[in-house]
């Protein structure tokens, strides 16, 4: 028959297993990374201290690094940064805990 010539040779063609994709530190967006730099520094930083360990642990880098990552610290869409002091951000959980810890 016409289709017997080529049966099964295609049978392992994207039969591979997929390999795991994990998000690397290079991979995450600067709002990611940034907010990962302050939840393991513990108190607010000023934000060319967050560029500086954001640029250290991503690949991409921009004209201007630390107006863009102070933008994306104060645009932030879910509201996890927060202005401590001028150039200073925190985090907002931070406040929460503490309110917590007033309210025991």
């Amino acid at each position: 028959m016409k289709g017997d010539k080529n049966k099964g040779r295609y049978k392992n063609v994207g039969s591979e297993p997929k390999k795991e994709q994990t998000a690397t530190v290079q991979d995450l967006p600067h709002r990611e990374v940034a907010y990962q730099v302050l939840k393991e520094n513990g108190k607010p930083m000023h934000y060319k201290e967050i560029t500086a360990e954001v640029m250290k642990r991503s690949k991409s880098t921009g004209t201007t690094p630390q107006n863009s990552i102070f933008s994306r610290l104060i645009t932030d869409t879910q509201k996890r940064f927060v202005r401590t002091s001028k150039g200073t951000f925190g985090l907002t959980e931070w406040n929460s805990k503490e309110a917590e810890k007033n309210a025991k």
